[in-house]
């Protein structure tokens, strides 16, 4: 019975006939072979070398050629900004705590209105009553009182007036206000990214030429290109500290440039 070993060769070689076969019906240029019933060893051998020839004069395979990245940074202003804000209230009662702290938030909402904040704008983040104890007896724990915090995320497309908004909020809420921090973005993207994706083609083309100039060959035509990752603008949150902002000057806000960063891979042939 023949070994594991030569029934898999067998199938390889069978499998690289089949191949000449087809590489002969499709290509004029290869030399033609002896039939499979036919063929030896050293002809199969030959054929397969030819066949590899012809692969390679007619197809170009990834890896042979000049194989370069390119990079493309486009920027632009945000045009939006996403706060996190909220309150947090501690009192003896959960009632009397939960009622400071929806008072507060109602104002808080208000003002949002009154700055022209929509409605689908907000949404309620995250909403807790958490209990307080005293673990400092020995005895058993002991309630102290009760923390509620209310949480919206907020979206702001009058950025100009983000200054204004924040210390109204602040003056409306009160204490229990909290400023979590704030993120700016471009709220549409599509033109800055294929600002970015020109640009990367454009390096990309760059670097190959010059590849091609100091490596002392011609460059010759793009096979392939593809997109290897890119970058979303998003900023770094800003928090606040309630006590130190100004109560009759608007919040100072910086909102800087957010880039978008695209990078592709691009295959040339050399002539």
């Amino acid at each position: 019975m023949p070994s594991l070993a030569k029934i898999i060769l067998l199938f390889a070689l069978a499998a690289i006939v089949v191949l000449v076969v087809f590489v002969v019906a499709c290509n004029e240029d290869t030399p033609s072979v002896p039939y499979a019933e036919n063929a030896s060893t050293e002809d199969i051998a030959s054929a397969a070398r030819m066949a590899a020839e012809a692969v390679n004069r007619d197809s170009p395979i990834p890896g042979q050629g000049i194989v370069v990245s390119g990079t493309g940074v486009a920027s632009a202003e945000p045009d939006l900004a996403l706060i996190n804000l909220g309150v947090q209230v501690l009192s003896p009662s959960v009632g009397e705590a939960l009622n400071t702290a929806n008072t507060s938030l109602e104002n808080i909402l208000t003002v949002l209105a009154d700055h022209d904040v929509a409605e689908s704008d907000t949404q309620t983040r995250y909403f807790n009553i958490n209990t307080q104890y005293d673990y400092s007896s020995d005895d058993a724990p002991t309630v102290t009182g009760y923390q509620v915090t209310n949480e919206l995320s907020v979206k702001v497309r009058n950025i100009e007036s983000l200054g204004d908004l924040i210390t109204d909020v602040v003056e409306s809420g009160g204490n229990p206000v909290r400023v979590n921090g704030i993120n700016f973005a471009i709220e549409d993207t599509a033109a800055l990214e294929d600002e970015a994706l020109a640009l990367a083609v454009e390096d990309a083309k760059a670097r190959a030429g010059r590849m091609a100039e100091l490596s002392g060959v011609e460059l010759g035509d793009l096979v392939s290109v593809s997109q290897a990752g890119g970058a979303f603008p998003v900023a770094q949150p800003a928090s606040f500290a309630m006590e130190s902002m100004a109560r009759s000057a608007p919040t100072p806000i910086r909102t800087g440039d957010l880039e978008i960063t695209v990078q592709i891979q691009a295959l040339y042939t050399i002539k």
